[in-house]
């Protein structure tokens, strides 16, 4: 409680027991936007997946300005392990309200308490690690950047994808952005869409997408790239609550098995058999050409974006 601006707090928690909890939080959802600026969510760490998060349906009147919102309810909780979240954007929290302050200003952020039908002894506290240590990291991605790095699986394997951008209301498009390519046939296997990724606190248009894949056996190229502004080197509007990750990086799911994961370099996935020629990455002002010999007549596959 009385967080201040600019936060990211988190705490671990874990239930030996299927449990009800009680949540007290007050929260900055102010009116005509899509997403709350500060407000807290719960993450099932096994899973990766947000099994509990403030939003419009939940909250009530905190007083004071119509943007205060109240979460006052039970939830129930499966056996496992979880991470709460609670994160504010640059204004209008405990250090400053920039608007009259909810009755209850000593309370802006978050409790999880104990009701009746709680068992106490089936919850405990953690310390949470993070991610852990990235498999593949792009992170931190200034202006003007095109960035790529290639990684093999030895089989199928699940993979945990967190990758900030930045998205354009106006033009409906990604301007910063990460996507994964299947290097034997240079298809798209996974990328950022508006309605995959959810916001990530700050500005409206930054992005968020932190989930599990799973992708096949075989060989990948993981891509990421910004425009000429709003990156880690210089914001134009409020950056998202973890900055630092801008960019994509990639975690292990799961009953992963690290043996089995093996970054290489682009130049190894080039000699590939399956590929007869490759002209990848183009930047502006480009005229490039390759040949090959076809000793009969035969169908080839063409893939150009």
């Amino acid at each position: 409680n009385r967080v201040g601006d600019s936060k990211y707090l988190q705490q671990g928690f874990k239930l030996d027991k299927k449990t009800i909890l009680h949540i007290y939080a007050i929260c900055e959802y102010p009116s005509g936007y899509d997403n709350p600026a500060d407000y807290a969510w719960i993450i099932d760490t096994d899973s990766g997946k947000k099994v509990w998060t403030v939003d419009r349906w939940n909250t009530g009147p905190a007083g004071g300005a119509r943007k205060n919102r109240l979460v006052d309810q039970d939830i129930e909780l499966e056996k496992g392990n979880y991470v709460l979240n609670y994160v504010t954007d640059d204004s209008h929290s405990y250090d400053d309200f920039n608007a009259f302050p909810p009755y209850d200003p000593l309370n802006w952020g978050i409790a999880v308490l104990a009701s009746d039908k709680t068992e106490i002894s089936a919850f405990h506290q953690f310390k949470p690690e993070g991610r852990g240590q990235p498999l593949l990291d792009m992170t931190r991605v200034g202006n003007d950047a095109d960035l790529s790095e290639a990684f093999k699986l030895d089989s199928d394997m699940p993979l945990r994808i967190f990758c900030l951008g930045e998205y354009s209301s106006w033009s409906h498009e990604f301007a910063d952005y990460g996507w994964i390519e299947d290097a034997d046939n240079g298809k798209t296997v996974w990328e950022m869409s508006y309605r995959g990724t959810e916001h990530a606190g700050g500005s409206v248009k930054n992005r968020m997408f932190d989930g599990i894949i799973t992708l096949s056996k075989g060989s990948y190229i993981a891509r990421y790239i910004t425009d000429d502004s709003h990156s880690y080197e210089d914001w134009n509007d409020s950056p998202p609550y973890d900055p630092k990750s801008w960019g994509i990086s990639i975690f292990p799911g799961k009953d992963f098995d690290k043996s089995k994961f093996h970054a290489i370099k682009e130049s190894e996935i080039k000699k590939n058999a399956n590929i007869l020629v490759k002209m990848s990455s183009l930047r502006d002002n480009v005229n490039k050409r390759e040949t090959f010999t076809l000793e009969k007549q035969a169908k080839i596959h063409i893939y150009a974006v």
